[in-house]
């Protein structure tokens, strides 16, 4: 359950920040090609991405949990999907202070 909501917090998070971003930035810097075209529509999508990117990463995790333990391996390497979606909130949040303090 603590993955679950983990997750989910960090791909809420990722959202809000991928929006205020593309408020100042052109849509054509997202790296994902299909939320991009969403966001070429409208930059509100990016909320409608939500289920989608929060369902690819817990079946990352789960994935990955038991290809680790199917080859018993001991470390817990399933924790860098959550890692990696942290590190998307880092940088973007980066990019939003940034442009804040630019703009200021």
């Amino acid at each position: 359950m603590k993955v679950e909501a983990t997750l989910l917090i960090l791909v809420l998070l990722d959202a809000v920040s991928t929006y205020l971003l593309v408020q100042k930035y052109p849509v054509e810097l997202e790296v994902s090609p299909i939320l991009r075209q969403l966001l070429a529509i409208d930059k509100r999508l990016v909320f409608a991405w939500i289920p989608v990117e929060y369902a690819t990463l817990l079946c990352l995790f789960y994935i990955n949990k038991k290809v680790r333990e199917k080859l018993g391996v001991k470390k817990k390497l399933e924790y860098t999907i959550i890692g990696l979606a942290a590190t998307i909130v880092v940088l973007n949040t980066i990019g939003v202070v940034v442009n804040y303090i630019v703009k200021n």
